[in-house]
């Protein structure tokens, strides 16, 4: 059940996933022994981390975020205390790519808190349905704080200032009563992590202008110092009274806070302490390239593996620490940090649970959240690449995420003030320790079956007993999964389908139908006008052939008229095209239909150009343009592939013949001459390509109950395909 009391589906079986965790432990057990590279393409994994924090959301039903995704247990329920601050990484996540379907969501989650709000004001502690007491905590209250603060200022609503104030007012109450103060901590005792809470109440203080908000935050502050020992350790920072070692993410919510509080008050008693415990830590990782889960009072590491979420919030604080002027070591240890989380992301698993998270430990039976993917582990390490990319000048990554860095938003990002300049040092006698590319235990059989000689044997058994269209049709026979048309509108809008876009679609209703039941054409037309609404444009292909472009040309076709001749791409464009009011461009080949306010902007002048040219709807979409595929991908469609090599010489000079074929337009009672020059078959390495859009973060690509969906930002492929082209142009077009 989820959070709001309605069933939802795990999208992974049990089998699936005890399948996939074999493969993650035999994967864990070989990790540490690859050779290691430094990492690029952050862009790529940030946006991996964002869509698996939404599908926490939407496992739920939109009731809170899921706590974890077990190879046990499936999707757990909504979890309050993680999902206040996973809100405030939503609104960063929108402001820096200007999606609004981001901070729809920071939104819900927002609402799904202040109604599990209780009367005192507090949050009660675990998950929704596994409540440890009916006490409230005041770890988890303040977690839910810093959404609540965040949605008050991002949205200024009345009822979030309302709920902070509400939940400020219970620390409060609680702080001036030490009894009470440990009554409403977890396990019976008081924390030093309780720093982060401080923090959030203090932030909270500004907006409720209230002293006595104020006064608690600095007097947690104040006890927090007085717990660190003369080595920099903090006594109190664990979990449990059982376990009197430091956890590593527990020590990161000290420092985080402390750090924060610096920030704030300018104390500097709280910089010195940051920096004097975190230079162990540091000093280790560095060192060994990992971090332990848990520490002894001697800053002994124990066993037990590496805490994955310590890793990534002890980036944070090192990119702060840099940030403050501490140096090349604090900065260094952060991009490792990161670096290492990145190699271990799982980026290319089947199970929708475990796509794009972080697990809780590694390995994977470590000691903290074992066989499990926690969501603050992720929502920690989404918060560190958005502040990566934020910095000034990346000393690592590609072209693309230094070009998008300036970008970055939010409480992390916007304080991000890293100094241009060098890259990060090796540390005099330490070895590398930059963290492997994971890659599959059968990456040498996978080599073999893409070997030339093995792919021409399988090309001509496929062309000798088609042996593709049988698999599919066996495929079709077994495979009944299927997608509610709620859910099917809510990956819509993850797609970039909202109100005020300018989105064209490719499509194929037979997997549309197949997956998403009582879905027609004409439905999904109306569907997809409702989601831009009235100030969006939507656009697709209205081609008038199938197959080679050339061969069409040469067989003498009559006069193309864009109010009757129909459109062989599909029975979704023909529907559209005929819908009343939608505009047609006057292109014999590559036509377009289009509705909404852009349309003739976008198909207006088409005849007066080439096919893909800067007349086209196809380049005048780089203007805030999005391609999305349903059920088809970049090589199976994604006219827009051909712009670039359009605007590339090199590329045009190969793509294009040097004929001009003259053709008839007929623009109602007049006909027009228009000299084509068409395209011979070309061999393209598409999936290569996708593949490289994906790493950059320029393309995304999402499969759920096996319907395949695709979209990418118009300009960023553009862009990055131009310098496929321009650098890679043998590769491209010979692999």
């Amino acid at each position: 059940m989820s959070a709001g009391g309605e069933a939802f589906e795990p999208a992974d079986s049990l089998v699936r996933r005890l399948g996939a965790l074999g493969g993650q432990v035999l994967s864990d057990l070989t990790f540490d022994r690859r050779r290691t590279v430094p990492h690029t393409s952050y862009g790529h994994n940030l946006a991996l981390a964002m869509e698996w924090l939404r599908k926490t959301h939407h496992a739920t039903g939109q009731r809170g975020s899921a706590k974890s995704f077990s190879y046990l247990r499936g999707w757990r329920d909504a979890y309050p205390e993680t999902t206040g601050y996973i809100a405030p990484t939503f609104f960063d996540y929108a402001a820096r790519t200007g999606e609004a379907s981001w901070r729809v969501e920071a939104v819900r989650m927002l609402d799904f808190l202040c109604d599990v709000q209780q009367p005192d004001g507090g949050v009660l502690g675990g998950t929704l349905q596994r409540t440890r007491s009916k006490v409230s905590v005041i770890f988890n209250t303040g977690m839910v704080l810093a959404g609540w603060r965040r949605g008050a200022v991002e949205t200024g609503e009345g009822r979030y200032l309302e709920a902070a104030t509400r939940a400020a007012d219970f620390l409060a109450d609680v702080r001036s009563d030490p009894e009470r103060w440990r009554a409403h901590s977890y396990q019976g005792i008081p924390h030093a992590y309780h720093a982060r809470v401080a923090w959030h109440l203090l932030e909270t203080s500004r907006l409720t202008e209230d002293e006595r908000h104020r006064d608690a935050a600095l007097d947690v502050f104040e006890w927090v110092l007085q717990q660190q020992m003369s080595n920099g350790f903090f006594r109190n920072c664990t979990f449990k009274p059982s376990r009197p070692t430091c956890n590593t993410h527990g020590l990161a919510y000290a420092l985080r806070g402390l750090i924060e509080g610096y920030r704030l008050t300018g104390d500097e008693r709280m910089l010195r302490a940051v920096r004097w415990a975190s230079e162990p830590v540091r000093t280790l990782f560095l060192r060994t390239g990992r971090l332990p889960g848990f520490f002894g009072e001697d800053w002994t590491p124990r066993r037990g593996g590496e805490c994955l979420t310590g890793v990534a919030q002890l980036a944070l604080v090192w990119f702060k620490l840099g940030a403050l002027g501490g140096g090349e070591g604090e900065r260094d240890a952060a991009i490792r940090a990161v670096d290492r989380l990145c190699s271990l992301q799982s980026t290319s698993s089947a199970l929708v649970g475990v796509r794009g998270a972080i697990k809780g430990s590694h390995p994977v039976w470590g000691g903290y959240a074992p066989f499990q993917y926690p969501n603050w582990a992720t929502k920690f390490f989404a918060d560190a690449l958005l502040l990566r990319l934020g910095e000034a000048a990346p000393s690592r990554g590609n072209g693309t995420d230094a070009a998008s860095a300036g970008g970055a938003a939010g409480e992390d990002a916007a304080e991000a003030t890293g100094a241009p300049g060098r890259g990060p040092r090796q540390p005099h006698g330490a070895r590398d320790t930059t963290p492997p590319q994971a890659h599959s235990p059968l990456r040498g059989v996978r080599g073999f079956l893409q070997t030339p000689r093995v792919k021409n044997v399988a090309r001509r058994l496929d062309r000798s007993w088609s042996l593709r269209a049988r698999a599919r049709r066996l495929h079709a026979v077994f495979d009944r999964r299927q997608l509610t048309l709620e859910r099917f509108r809510g990956l819509l809008g993850e797609l970039g389908v909202v109100p005020g876009a300018t989105v064209m679609v490719h499509c194929s209703m037979d997997e549309i139908g197949r997956r998403v039941p009582g879905l027609d054409a004409l439905g999904l037309c109306r569907l997809l006008e409702e989601l831009v609404g009235p100030s969006g444009t939507l656009l697709v292909p209205t081609f008038p052939f199938r197959g080679r472009q050339l061969s069409y040309v040469h067989s003498a076709p009559a006069a193309f008229d864009p109010r009757r001749t129909p459109s062989r791409m599909g029975l979704l464009t023909e529907i559209f095209r005929r819908l009343p009011g939608t505009v047609r461009s006057l292109h014999p080949t590559h036509s377009v239909a289009a509705r909404g306010p852009r349309a003739q902007e976008l198909c207006g002048e088409h005849h007066l150009g080439t096919a893909f040219g800067r007349h086209s709807p196809f380049y005048r979409m780089r203007e805030g343009g999005t391609v999305v595929g349903l059920g088809v991908d970049v090589r199976r469609g994604f006219t827009v592939l051909h712009v670039a090599e359009e605007l590339e010489p090199r590329s045009f000079a190969h793509v294009f013949t040097d004929e001009r074929v003259p053709m008839t337009v007929r623009d109602g009672d007049v006909e027009l001459r228009y000299d084509l020059q068409p395209m011979r078959p070309v061999r393209r390495n598409a999936v290569w390509l996708q593949r490289r859009l994906q790493q950059a973060g320029a393309f995304r690509s999402l499969r759920e109950n096996g319907l395949l969906l695709c979209s990418t930002d118009v300009r960023s492929f553009i862009d990055l395909h131009l310098e496929v082209l321009r650098n890679e142009f043998s590769g491209y077009y010979g692999r």
